[in-house]
This record gives structure tokens, sequence and C-alpha cells, in this order.
């Protein structure tokens, strides 16, 4: 789980994407997007599709 939550920056960034602008996308906050990207937040099962979609 620890890889898939530190390389929620990489795509984000890929996909030139704020955190703002995919926290709109999946319906959480931006806070929870920063937690993410620093594995500080491990995401339910459709955070991850919601991501993984993005």
């Amino acid at each position: 789980m620890v890889k898939f939550t530190c390389n929620v920056k990489q795509y984000r960034v890929a996909k030139k994407l704020t955190q703002a602008e995919l926290s709109d996308f999946t319906g959480v906050r931006r806070e929870t997007i920063g937690r993410l990207e620093n594995a500080q937040y491990v995401p339910s099962l459709e955070l991850g599709f919601k991501l993984r979609g993005s």
C-alpha cells in the first residue's frame, strides 16, 4: 500500500493537476491528497479507484 500512496504525486504531476484539482475530481479535501502523497493516509477502495481514473 505504501508504494501506491507514494506514487500519487507522480501521477498527479504527470497529468498536470494541482492537489486542489485532484481533490475536486475525487471528492475529498485537498489536505487528504497531501496526506496521500506523504504516505500518511491509506485510501479506501473507492478513493483508490477514483484516483486511478483521474
